[in-house]
């Protein structure tokens, strides 16, 4: 994103323009329906396709296209998102819906859910999202749950006490998916604690 150009609109595939709706509320409705357990990979694909790409013409007929198509308008996507990316799942654009409204309203005076709201670019909303200020709920809530619990002594039990039970309240509700990637990051911590241990004591 640039100050100087336009907010693109199009991705590049097989040596052409392929007009795109890159609107924050599409995709954040592809993103709903990509976690879909329902739905199969093939569905979930030709559905994003149509949200996203403005000629549903131009959409290719074969799967391996499509595949294909739809890693050019993610990565048009995700190259502004990458900026975004934390190692901890701190927000939810779902769960956290009502809060992010709110924030957009207290800094922006935008409302996400009128007409000219929705229209807002994805690049434009991740941008502003970024830019959020500490004092709306939203932020304070991405701090607490970010937050890492401190080392327990004899002066703090109350502010544990109270980080956790903040915690608790403003939890995630985590997909199996990413329960098992937490598990899996986990363990490959763990493990590499212990090489480093091993090889410590050589």
């Amino acid at each position: 994103m640039t100050l100087y150009d336009k907010l693109p609109r199009h991705v590049l595939f097989q040596g052409e323009k392929i007009g795109i709706r890159p609107e924050f509320a599409r995709v954040l409705l592809c993103l709903k329906i990509s976690a879909d357990p329902v739905l199969s990979d093939p569905d979930k694909l030709e559905l994003c396709l149509q949200i996203l790409v403005r000629h549903r013409a131009r959409i290719p007929k074969n799967d391996t296209d499509k595949a294909a198509l739809f890693q050019a308008v993610f990565d048009f996507l995700a190259d502004v998102e990458k900026k975004q990316s934390h190692s901890m799942k701190v927000f939810d654009f779902e769960q956290d819906a009502a809060y992010i409204y709110a924030a957009f309203y207290q800094c922006y005076h935008i409302d996400l859910l009128s007409k000219t709201g929705r229209k807002l670019h994805w690049h434009q909303f991740i941008s502003l999202f970024g830019g959020l200020s500490e004092d709306t709920r939203l932020m304070q809530i991405i701090s607490i749950r970010s937050r890492p619990m401190p080392k327990a002594t004899k002066y703090n039990a109350e502010e544990r006490q109270m980080l956790a039970k903040l915690k608790a309240q403003y939890r995630l509700q985590l997909t199996e998916e990413e329960r098992k990637a937490q598990l899996a990051d986990g363990f490959a911590k763990m493990a590499a604690a212990l090489k480093s241990m091993a090889q410590e004591k050589r």
